[in-house]
């Protein structure tokens, strides 16, 4: 039996202790890295009729001016009634000295923390979300029952000019409630996770 003295073993345990240490860290990397990215949550409550299943929105992090492409799961369980309204709640956090602060991003044009009915933003945005009905369902409202998937739609990030996308990047808490207005249900739910990047381009 190999006998070892104290300097081996106080050695030993040192190399198995940075060995522990460089471990934790390679965990954490890869958790921060995977934080950074895009995510979503169903927040939907017991009386939703919508469920997110899938959904992936690429680049991450998102760039502007560009493209985003998006790929999507929806199960809708009953038909989306006409007078659908979708509150969209839009915070920016800012990191300031080190602490973190939520800037709730005002409604302008139809973009940020807005009300809006659901009908109006299937109009709006038909011909890149038709794509994802299936076949032989008319795209339009109410929405009807059924399974709701595709992938690649693509949507172009506007050009806010040099300065106003250098002030747009960052990252951002999406959430966005879908409410019938005429029982005041709220009939689904989701959360994002984002973060936007600006792209230096000549104008």
């Amino acid at each position: 039996m190999r006998i070892y003295s104290f300097n081996q073993l106080s050695r030993s345990r040192k190399k198995c202790e940075r060995s522990q240490v460089m471990k934790t860290f390679f965990l954490i990397v890869l958790w921060v890295s995977y934080c950074s990215g895009f995510q979503f949550e169903d927040c939907g409550g017991a009386q939703k009729t919508l469920f997110i299943e899938d959904l992936d929105l690429t680049p991450s992090p998102f760039t502007v001016p560009g493209n985003l492409k998006m790929s999507a799961r929806v199960r809708v369980s009953k038909p989306v009634p006409a007078k659908t309204v979708v509150d969209i709640k839009m915070i920016r956090i800012l990191n300031i000295v080190g602490q973190k602060f939520n800037l709730t991003i005002p409604c302008i044009k139809n973009l940020g923390s807005c009300k809006l009915a659901a009908c109006d933003m299937l109009k709006e945005h038909m011909n890149r979300v038709c794509s994802l009905w299936p076949e032989g369902k008319p795209c339009e409202c109410p929405i009807a029952a059924g399974v709701y998937e595709g992938k690649g739609l693509n949507f172009p990030l506007p050009d806010f000019g040099p300065l106003l996308s250098q002030l747009a990047a960052g990252d951002y808490h999406l959430e966005m409630r879908a409410r019938d207005l005429q029982t005041d249900v709220e009939i689904g739910c989701m959360r994002i996770s984002m973060s936007i990047k600006s792209i230096s381009r000549k104008y």
